[in-house]
């Protein structure tokens, strides 16, 4: 009797835990971590989905909302439910010092500008992104948090594209999406390669990957369809086209 009591009292411990975890009550215990802060419905679990297929088996996701929910995806990612994005007690359950991105997509653009100066200030080192519905917003952010990324709505660009030169939505849809067809992805030109020009990369990526390399960043912001005379150093970003992300450069064959 006493062992099954014993028994009891253990599995009904291990039943509250899980239950506090899939109403986000408990705090999480990962590092390195993607943080999302906002509730989307099927658009969240979207990007979460687009998430996971990239990050497979690098960096765990922590969902953080304030809406009336519970783990959308149980045993695929953390929960969080705060009450306020900007209460340092509540966040705290977010392990939000440790998160090495923290991505901002909530309904209010007001929220979401709070939210972004707050884990600005408590997470300075962290990949900030965030989506504005108001771009005069962007700037605002940009003014005191310059290492911010901010993503504008450009639904009305898609729309005139497509009028002009029909089939750009589609394409632009491919480009983004990691689940289908060809993405756009990007790396940095390894520190211990040596100089090189945007031609050399060009060809051997073409031939050696079935990558195209369409941009570069050289510390002075993008360079689109860059010249192919154009020197690229170490640490360098290269942005390129390929079916899957490639993980396995063969820099010093370049």
């Amino acid at each position: 009797m006493l062992f099954a009591a014993l028994l009891g009292r253990v599995a009904a411990l291990g039943l509250d835990s899980w239950r506090a975890g899939q109403l986000g009550k408990r705090k999480v215990r990962v590092e390195n971590h993607i943080l999302m802060l906002g509730w989307n419905g099927q658009r969240t679990i979207h990007l979460i989905r687009m998430l996971q297929h990239e990050e497979t088996g690098r960096r765990p996701i922590v969902l953080c909302s304030r809406s009336d929910i519970e783990n959308p995806l149980p045993g695929e990612i953390s929960f969080v439910k705060v009450n306020s994005y900007t209460d340092g007690r509540e966040m705290e359950k977010t392990n939000i010092e440790s998160a090495s991105c923290i991505l901002i997509d909530n309904p209010e653009d007001d929220i979401t500008l709070s939210a972004a100066l707050y884990c600005a200030n408590r997470n300075p080192d962290a990949h900030l992104l965030v989506y504005f519905k108001d771009e005069a917003l962007s700037d605002l952010l940009h003014q005191h948090c310059p290492n911010s990324e901010c993503i504008p709505a450009v639904g009305a660009e898609m729309l005139a594209k497509a009028a002009v030169d029909p089939g750009s939505s589609a394409l632009h849809q491919e480009l983004l999406s990691s689940t289908r067809g060809m993405t756009q992805y990007s790396v940095i030109y390894p520190t211990s390669s040596k100089p090189t020009t945007v031609k050399a990369l060009f060809q051997w990526m073409k031939a050696d990957y079935q990558a195209t390399l369409i941009a570069v960043d050289v510390g002075e912001g993008i360079v689109l369809n860059p010249e192919l005379d154009l020197e690229l150093k170490p640490g360098a970003k290269l942005f390129y086209i390929a079916d899957e992300r490639i993980d396995t450069f063969r820099w010093e064959e370049a």
